[in-house]
Formats: structure tokens, C-alpha cells, sequence
């Protein structure tokens, strides 16, 4: 059969599988639909003010909930949020080409500040701010090629640049660390970005979340679990659940006040081990939770448990003294795209590819190698592409072949006999047949 090669015009994400029906006494979760909360399905970031309001960055806008009523506030350029953090009387958000600060005006309603407008700021193409942290009256923006330094005291802005990406930043004690894929671990100290450790470690497996912990940084992967950093030295955290980790891509993680540690991941909900690695919670969707993908964690003041997910939020209370015991039907995640192709039926979810013969009763089959969001389906002169958080692949009846593996597909275009337009989270690709045997 025919292949596909990838070749970039412009050069500038989750893994799911379907869980195993369980039962288990699970604490209390307050689930948030949609519908109630008034914005889109997926809540990427949250924070809490000082009046205890809870500000969540969804697909729609910034979410306020003052313990009773929520209020949206669509994003002023109508953009994906990504990120929010409340430092003082403001609340700072992230968006796609844009960052700033909201405050509440005299009738008590929030009105955005942008300091990429005030500042003058020249953003890269199509560039989002992903992260956003605080420290010694300085505010971090980070983008997946930048991190924007702004001065409380003097309004100004610093930019830190990368030619690869910044996979995740975070403050730890009072030092801010970055990690520069393939670069290594840095450190950013007078406005400056300094090389800390190029330690395979942090070079070549992105880093989930960083934690002072016994008294020393201790580093979270997506996919090898948990390392401590000391004196140069890289040594593993060698726990009960380093298998568990090992066997979930870890896409956020939050360490409590009682030194827990909470872990988000893309396709079987939560994890909660307490200070000594040992596993005390699983939590998924057959477990009471809206979805399997957790995006988002936050402790607030009361310590609850908040949960942004891929569809909805959660609020779980790990410190009540009462328990549900749980124990619900399997499923397949929520469906993005589905599509018919030569006598099969494909479902396209946050957990992955489905299939089965169309029009028989026969049960959905996971097409492996496609855990992860699936963004799109598209038939090209017979051709099945997958747009998937990881690529593209190529699928062939039950088989998945990966052609493309740089952040992320979303749609498909033929433009000429061989070649196939495709878009992409950093800009546009083409696609070009190559003659190759099967998949």
C-alpha cells in the first residue's frame, strides 16, 4: 500500500485506554456539568483568590464560582484559555496570542487588562501561554517557546526565548526551574535563563511537575516516574507505585499540604499516593469522576480537591469521613469525531481509537497504539488518516501506523494527487505518498 511522508511549511496534547469495570469506596466528588458551570467541556488550569473564589481557565473563558453561582467571561479574543493565577486583587489569565489581568470594577464584575496590548509585546505565530506562576513581584508567562517576565513594580516585560520547547515551569522554594526539551533543566535567575543539568532525565522525557520535597527539588515525569535531583545527581524515588506510574502518562500532579501527592492522568483518572509512594486512591470514571482525563489539579484553602477535566470539573474531599462506595459501567471516553470506512465503523475519543463492523453487534475494539485525544477522521482516496494529540496514523482496518509524530494533528486536506495538506498545533505540514509494503 501507499505511505506518507511529512515535510514542514512552517516550522514553529493525551493517552487513554478503556478501564476495567471496578468497584471501590471512593471520598465524596461534587461533579460540575457543563450545563451548569455555563463554558465548553475542558478546564485547563484553576485558582483561588483571596475571597475564596475559584477561577478555572476553560475552552470558553475564565470561570468564577463564588461557592454558590458560577460566571463566564468569555476570553477577549473568543480563544482557548489555558491558564489562570490569582496574585493579590488580580486574576492572570493566558490565551492563545494574548496574556494579561482581569479586576473587579465598582460593579463588582471583571474587566480584562492586556499587557501584550499596553506593553506592545510581538508575540510568536499562533503561540498560547500555558503556565503561569509567581515570584518576588515577578509574573511568569509561559508559551511553548517563551517565557514572558513581568515586572510588578515596573510594568515591564522580559522575555525568555527557546528554540525548543518549554515543556513546564515551576517555582520551588524560591527557585524558578524550566525544562527546555532536549536542552536539559534550567533555572532562571536576574531575568536570565541558566543551565542547571543536562542529565538524560531532563533532556529527553518531559517533566510533569517539580516539588521541594525532604528538603530537596524532586522531579516528576510523564512516563518514568518520580527523581530526585541533588548535588548534580539524579537518583530515582524508588516507590510501591513506580510501576502504576510507569504504566500512565502523568499529565498533571499536585503535592497537598499533608505532603500526598495528587496525580492527574490522560486516560485512568487519578491517582493519590501518600508521602511514602504507596497508592491509598484510584479514582476514575467508573469510580464517580466526569472523565478519565484530568488537565487540571487544585488544593484550595478548605484543602479540597479540585479537578479540571477534559469534560467538566470535579470537587473531591479526600478529608471526609464519609465514603461512597462506587461501581459504574465501562465506557469509551467522549467522542470527538466518528466515521464510516470500508465497512467499519470508527469512533475517534480522549481515550483513543474505536472500531467495529459496521451495522453488527459486536462490541468496539481499542485500535492499539492509539491511546490519546482523537481529533479527526478523514477518507483521502481511500486512505484512512487519524488526527491525534500524538500524529498522524494511518490506520488499516484494525491497525494503526504512526507517519507523524510532532505535536499534535488536527485536520486533513487534499490539495494535489500525492499530497495531503495537513494542519497541525504548530503550523502547516504536507503529507506525500512514498511507496512502501503494508503498515
Amino acid at each position: 500500500m501507499k505511505n506518507y511522508i511529512s515535510t514542514s511549511i512552517v516550522v514553529v496534547f493525551l493517552l487513554f485506554v478503556v478501564g476495567d469495570l471496578c468497584s471501590q469506596e471512593v471520598p465524596p466528588i461534587d461533579v460540575f456539568t457543563t450545563e451548569e458551570y455555563g463554558g465548553e467541556n475542558q478546564n485547563w488550569s484553576i485558582s483561588q483568590s483571596d475571597n475564596k473564589y475559584i477561577y478555572v481557565a476553560n475552552n470558553k473563558g475564565l470561570l468564577e464560582y463564588n461557592g454558590e453561582d458560577w460566571e463566564l467571561y468569555i476570553t477577549p479574543n473568543e480563544t482557548i484559555m489555558r491558564s489562570v493565577k490569582c496574585i493579590s486583587n488580580r486574576i492572570y489569565t493566558g490565551f492563545f496570542m494574548d496574556f494579561g489581568f482581569w479586576e473587579k470594577d465598582e460593579f463588582g464584575l471583571l474587566k480584562f487588562s492586556s499587557l501584550v496590548e499596553t506593553e506592545k509585546v510581538k508575540m510568536l505565530e499562533d503561540e498560547q501561554i500555558w503556565e503561569i506562576i509567581e515570584l518576588d513581584g515577578w509574573v511568569l508567562f509561559k508559551s511553548l517557546q517563551r517565557i514572558y517576565l513581568y515586572s510588578l513594580e515596573t510594568q515591564k516585560i522580559k522575555i525568555i526565548e527557546s528554540f525548543n520547547e518549554i515543556t513546564k515551569i515551576a517555582k520551588v522554594k524560591d527557585v524558578v526551574y524550566f525544562q527546555d526539551f532536549e536542552k536539559g533543566l534550567f533555572r532562571i535567575e536576574n531575568g536570565a535563563s541558566l543551565l542547571v543539568s543536562e542529565n538524560e532525565i531532563f533532556k529527553n522525557n518531559k517533566l510533569t511537575n517539580i516539588f521541594h520535597f525532604n528538603g530537596k527539588p524532586l522531579f516528576l515525569t510523564q512516563n518514568k516516574g518520580f527523581y530526585y535531583f541533588e548535588n548534580n545527581k539524579v537518583q530515582k524515588w524508588k516507590i510501591e507505585a513506580a510501576t502504576k506510574l510507569e504504566d500512565n502518562t502523568i499529565y498533571s500532579a499536585q503535592l497537598l499540604a499533608n505532603e500526598s501527592f495528587v496525580l492527574g492522568t490522560i486516560s485512568n483518572g487519578l491517582l493519590y499516593l501518600n508521602k511514602f509512594g504507596e497508592i491509598e486512591y484510584e479514582l476514575n470514571q467508573n469510580l464517580g469522576l466526569s472523565n478519565n482525563t484530568v488537565l487540571s489539579i487544585f488544593e484550595d484553602f478548605e484543602k479540597n480537591l479540585w479537578l479540571g477535566l477534559d469534560n467538566g470539573i470535579n470537587l473531591v474531599n479526600f478529608n471526609s469521613p464519609f465514603k461512597t462506595f462506587s461501581n459504574q459501567k465501562e465506557f469509551l471516553g467522549t467522542i470527538y469525531t466518528s466515521l464510516l470506512h470500508k465497512g467499519n465503523m470508527y469512533l475517534g475519543t480522549n481515550q483513543g481509537l474505536f472500531v467495529k463492523k459496521y451495522n453488527t453487534k459486536e462490541p468496539f475494539t481499542f485500535v492499539k497504539g492509539t491511546q490519546g485525544q482523537v481529533w479527526n477522521l478523514k477518507s483521502i482516496k481511500g486512505t484512512l488518516f487519524c488526527g491525534h494529540d500524538s500524529g498522524t496514523f494511518i490506520i488499516d482496518d484494525k491497525k494503526a501506523k504512526l507517519i507523524f509524530d510532532s505535536q499534535g494533528s488536527w485536520d486533513f486536506k487534499s490539495f494535489d494527487k500525492d499530497f495531503v495538506l495537513q494542519g497541525s498545533y504548530d503550523g502547516l505540514y504536507v503529507l506525500q505518498k512514498k511507496m512502501t509494503i503494508g503498515l
